[in-house]
């Protein structure tokens, strides 16, 4: 067996071990939950190794630089606040060295279409189970910390983090639709559908927004031309600090009235406009007090397991700002990568995919932080563009 085979065969294990994860959540098996969960860090790190074995390239010494510097400055973090080191203590900075060590991976392999198919249909399968535990268990579906609300979770422990995994579902079960026949865009389109449906239901603004921009996207490509569709690469540099960037402004502008008036159509039940700046703010606190090495302790309370609801400001303050410096270029790293050596009928979205996953960033931190392996899905739009056989069939 080839090492490309190898490589093929770890990336479908891998997936279906994350599908696994999503539906232990939604059947309440949690205990095995777990144990899928610690297997994607094994899954991911020899995938990784395997890639290296193949070639090793510039981008794989930056990826293991950011993963050496992370983990020096929690240790001199560490010591410094004289903070407890034990498993679960690493277990965020290990789920930041894991989607590092996957994204370089979906950059450097290429899949065959069938597996592609194949993950795609595992997501398909996945909105099954889903509508049957949101039919015959419709109470269950919509607790938050044992209590029953209006938002719909499947059992996951909060609605934003159900809403990633839906939305990267959506957009791969659209990409895979558009590639195919009539029959097959049915179904996959027929699956993104009920899957968007429950996305309204978790009331997640960022996802629908970013799922918004997705869509649009791709209706501007159904009616133009996508093998001459281009995305400049400002706007993966644009892309690759974006969160930042928003938490930023979101900071500054809250304390405007006229601001918050503005957006008052974006607060909800329990959501109100200014419901991340208490969060971000002891976040950029605890970065100022330790900016070179972090403040990984710190901001998780001395327990490591911290989630800053921003993807961008959980690195600076967790890690300092090296790493912060080294996450936001080899995001753009990756992007420029996967454009490169994409094919011309599929990078164009494919791209877009991945960009609405960093936008999907400004108010969740789950792609580096505490999100169950949602970088595997993440990672599927960096592989996409760069898949082995590509179909013919487009709209």
């Amino acid at each position: 067996m080839s090492l490309r085979h190898v490589e093929d065969a770890l990336i479908l294990l891998e997936y279906a071990v994350g599908v696994g994860i999503v539906l232990c959540e939604v059947l309440a098996l949690n205990s095995l939950t777990s144990v899928l969960f610690y297997l994607t860090f094994f899954l991911t790190a020899v995938l990784w190794f395997c890639t290296l074995l193949d070639e090793v390239r510039l981008v794989d010494l930056l990826v293991l630089l950011a993963i050496v510097i992370a983990f020096a400055n929690v240790l001199v973090n560490t010591a410094l606040s004289r903070s407890v080191i034990s498993f679960d203590y690493l277990k965020k900075l290990l789920m930041f060295s894991c989607t590092l060590m996957f994204l370089v991976s979906t950059t450097k392999v290429h899949v065959k279409d069938v597996t592609i198919g194949c993950i795609a249909l595992m997501c398909v399968a996945t909105i099954v189970v889903m509508t049957a535990a949101y039919l015959s268990q419709y109470t269950a579906m919509h607790l938050i910390d044992g209590q029953v609300s209006t938002y719909l979770t499947f059992r996951f422990t909060n609605p934003n983090l159900t809403a990633l995994f839906l939305s990267c579902m959506i957009m791969i079960m659209v990409l895979r639709g558009s590639q195919k026949k009539l029959y097959a865009k049915l179904l996959y389109y027929a699956a993104a559908a009920v899957a968007f449906e429950y996305l309204l239901e978790t009331r997640c603004r960022n996802a629908m927004l970013a799922i918004a921009i997705f869509l649009f996207q791709f209706l501007l490509l159904v009616l133009f031309d996508r093998r001459t569709a281009r995305i400049p690469k400002w706007v993966f540099f644009v892309s690759s600090i974006f969160p930042i960037l928003f938490a930023g402004a979101y900071l500054v502008l809250i304390r405007d009235p006229v601001f918050v008036d503005a957006l008052a159509f974006m607060a909800g039940e329990g959501k109100g406009v200014s419901s991340r700046s208490l969060v971000w703010g002891e976040a950029v606190e605890g970065f100022w007090k330790s900016p070179v090495f972090g403040a990984y302790s710190q901001v998780s309370g001395g327990t490591g397991m911290s989630q800053l609801h921003n993807t961008h400001l959980d690195v600076l303050a967790s890690y300092g700002v090296l790493v912060f410096a080294l996450t936001c270029a080899l995001l753009y790293i990756f992007m420029s990568i996967a454009w490169d050596k994409g094919a011309v009928e599929v990078r164009t979205m494919a791209l877009t995919g991945f960009i609405a996953t960093l936008l999907l960033g400004v108010g969740e931190a789950a792609l580096f932080s505490g999100g169950l392996a949602i970088y595997l899905f993440m990672g599927f739009f960096l592989m996409y563009a760069t898949q082995e056989q590509p179909a013919r069939e487009l709209p």
